[in-house]
């Protein structure tokens, strides 16, 4: 059969036809921070044949966990080396400065529209704020060139900031600078943009890259005194050459239906006119909230004391943070490496009233950003439980612990008992785990249906009305929220939300499911973001029921996307792992984001998520 050709003539393409993109593996020449304690690291690669132009960038293939590569404005072009100047902020930036001599290094570019200076211009004034001001640097060579008067103004926290202000010596370029720890009131690079303004009517082109307040600031001052600005914009980026329109930023610019025009920084940027951004769309305006402090008074409140309102019984936390079930028993925590401290209360354990072996092996495989587990909640069972309750009981007394004993069973009986007896024992808080199979129903999880949910809790509540009932709900339910009202009409005091997501691996060599029971429960960084909506889901019901969030954190900011969404209290699991003082960790930096948002407990951050 003749193979048949598609030809595309080349007037239809521009004629000759593009040389396509590189994505190139190359090796660092040098890295080193600008000046011990700064942050900011100058990392030279070698990179033979690109000649990116003044203001084109490149997106760096991050080592890291992250699936983002991040986008770096090329500083500096010569002899076949390109130097870039990187801001450690994350975990992606930190790999790179951690970057040596001979190391591999992936890139994608040169990306993005080339500056193009004019020669009718008589005069420019650079605005660099930090990292900003490396972005600028082939402006001001390029504006040499063209031997066009500029005047460079830089401003930072600290002189560290102001790393590479020797580079813009030239015969055409003044410099000014200006630090924030400055012991005045205009200590801001804006200042110095303002008065160089005042007596310019309007002649100077200014242009500004640096974080997006300082942009704003500029475009405004620009704006008032009719000088024309152009700002350089960085965004998160995904495919790096326009597909997938990750990178949009809002206009001011309408299409024929009266639509707002988006424009993508990968491919119409990085650098755009001011004021063609719209920037109430792209800057939201920052936003206060009211502390609990200044509704009661000058008491002083510890800001991360919690309490959890029940029926007929509070669960008062010293920190809102609990280990997650079936990642610890008491033992583990006494002797084992993980620190105690911020640690508000142990959930051990699933139980059952039968002793369980668990799962055949294997039992969990890591997956992407997570794990898989398979274990078969593997316990002692009630009766050998029970024996050794006056002991945990006794720990409890005299330690000052919240324990929370999580149970499990396959019919509403098996919950009842479970319950019955740990009230009986002495026990105050246990923690309904409804999403396993009711046998007697098919193999249908409890949790997915209202009625069902409602009918467990209910026999619960009734065979233990002292108890603190934790409702734990699973991720699987399409209307959770409907889930969660099943569980308050049955009597619920909390609701934890949400389980491990069902899952597999295979192993393409062997075959066979990565797990011995063939599928498992995913936890761990991955499902961070659908479970914060399942408690946003919630929360939104207005159910008056404390939330406690659960899956894949690892860190304060993990934890506060909980607390944001409307969860008054968070578990950690697998995160522990791998972090033994991950308790402690999360513990300060929740004590940070109540003073960054300047109120007095944690409680007061409790669902405070503004939509767009």
């Amino acid at each position: 059969m003749e193979r048949i050709k598609i030809v595309v003539p080349k007037k239809l393409i521009g004629g000759k036809m593009k040389k396509k993109r590189k994505f190139f593996t190359t090796e660092v020449i040098s890295n080193r921070e600008t000046q011990i304690g700064s942050r900011i690291y100058e990392l030279v690669i070698w990179a033979e044949k690109q000649k990116p132009k003044a203001g084109q960038f490149y997106k760096i293939i991050p080592e890291s966990s992250s699936q983002m590569p991040r986008p770096f404005t090329a500083a500096d072009c010569k002899d076949n080396e390109i130097t870039f100047y990187i801001k450690v902020v994350g975990e992606n930036t930190k790999k790179l400065s951690e970057l040596r001599e001979g190391d591999k290094i992936k890139l994608i570019g040169p990306l993005g529209k080339p500056f193009a200076a004019e020669k009718s211009w008589k005069r420019v004034i650079l605005v660099g704020g930090v990292t900003g001001i490396a972005a600028l640097m082939p402006i001001a060579k390029k504006l040499d060139e063209m031997v066009i008067k500029t005047l460079a103004l830089f401003g930072g926290k600290d002189e560290g900031q102001l790393f590479c202000k020797w580079r813009f010596n030239a015969k055409t370029c003044s410099t000014q600078t200006i630090c924030e720890d400055a012991l005045c009131e205009r200590n801001l690079v804006t200042h110095l943009l303002e008065d160089a303004l005042k007596e310019d009517a309007g002649q100077s082109v200014v242009i500004a890259c640096g974080p997006r307040p300082m942009l704003k600031k500029v475009a405004e001052i620009c704006e008032e005194y009719k000088n024309q600005c152009y700002v350089s914009l960085e965004e998160m980026m995904a495919c790096g050459i326009g597909s997938c329109m990750g990178c949009d930023i809002p206009t001011t610019q309408k299409d024929e239906a009266g639509n707002k025009i988006y424009k993508s920084v990968c491919t119409e940027g990085p650098f755009f006119n001011a004021s063609e951004i719209d920037w109430k769309a792209l800057i939201p305006p920052k936003i206060t909230i009211e502390s609990s402090e200044e509704r009661i008074g000058a008491k002083k409140i510890d800001p991360l004391k919690t309490e959890l309102w029940g029926q007929s019984l509070n669960l008062e936390l010293d920190f809102p943070i609990m280990t997650a079930s079936g990642c610890y028993v008491l033992d583990s925590i006494n002797n084992g490496p993980t620190d105690e401290y911020g640690i508000g209360a142990h959930v051990f354990k699933g139980l059952t009233t039968l002793r369980r072996q668990g799962n055949k092996g294997p039992r969990i495989c890591e997956t992407p950003s997570g794990m898989l587990n398979s274990i078969g909640l593997k316990n002692m069972g009630l009766e050998e439980f029970l024996s050794i309750a006056p002991m945990i009981i006794d720990m409890i007394q005299k330690t000052g612990r919240k324990v929370i004993l999580n149970i499990s069973g396959n019919s509403v009986k098996e919950f009842v008992d479970l319950a019955a007896a740990l009230e009986k024992a002495g026990f105050k808080f246990i923690e309904v785990n409804i999403s396993c199979p009711n046998n007697k129903e098919g193999g249908k999880i409890f949790s997915l249906n209202t009625k069902s949910t409602r009918e467990v809790v209910r026999e619960v509540r009734d065979s233990a009305p002292g108890l603190y009932l934790i409702v734990k709900l699973s991720p699987k339910a399409q209307d959770i929220a409907a889930i969660a009202l099943g569980a308050l009409n049955g009597g619920a005091d909390a609701l934890s939300i949400a389980n491990t997501y069902p899952g597999m691996l295979i192993d393409p060599y062997t075959l066979r499911p990565c797990l011995g029971g063939n599928t498992g429960g995913l936890s761990g960084p991955a499902i961070l973001p659908i479970n914060v909506l399942k408690v946003f889901e919630v929360a939104q019901a207005e159910l008056g029921l404390p939330i406690i969030g659960i899956g894949g954190i690892t860190d304060a900011r993990s934890a506060m996307n909980y607390i944001l969404a409307g969860a008054s209290a968070v578990q950690c699991g697998t995160g522990s792992f791998k972090n033994p003082k991950i308790f402690r960790e999360i513990c300060q930096g929740l004590k940070d984001f109540v003073k960054y948002h300047k109120v007095s407990n944690i409680k007061d951050l409790v669902g405070k998520v503004v939509l767009y």
